[in-house]
């Protein structure tokens, strides 16, 4: 669970660094900011390694609001996402294998039907 945890951490902040202005940063490193110290409260007090303060952990654990909450949080982060630049496209041309040129292929194939 804490593993789950670290990856959304992980992956939002990546979203936030990734956004293309200011607000978008900031509006993103908020919100994980908010889930990550409301995750870490929970588990330290969980384990006794911080005072127990009572707040639900994220999409975990049960109040209405509290989830409410987290998923439009995690909404918003979505629409910070999406106003991204799309990713560049990849070059979907078949690479010739190893000592084989494109030419030398397309001269056999005209000498073969020949």
């Amino acid at each position: 669970m804490i593993l789950f945890f670290l990856i959304l951490f992980g992956r939002s902040l990546l979203v936030a660094s990734r956004a293309p202005d200011n607000d978008g940063r900031l509006v993103g490193v908020g919100l994980v900011t908010v889930l990550a110290t409301q995750t870490f409260l929970n588990i330290g007090g969980v384990t006794k390694f911080v005072p127990l303060t009572g707040l639900p952990l994220p999409f975990i654990s049960h109040g209405g609001s509290s989830l409410i909450t987290g998923f439009i949080g995690i909404g918003i982060l979505l629409a910070v996402s999406d106003g991204q630049p799309a990713a560049p496209p990849r070059n979907r041309i078949a690479k010739p294998a190893k000592g084989v040129s494109r030419k030398g292929a397309q001269r056999n194939r005209r000498t073969s039907t020949d």
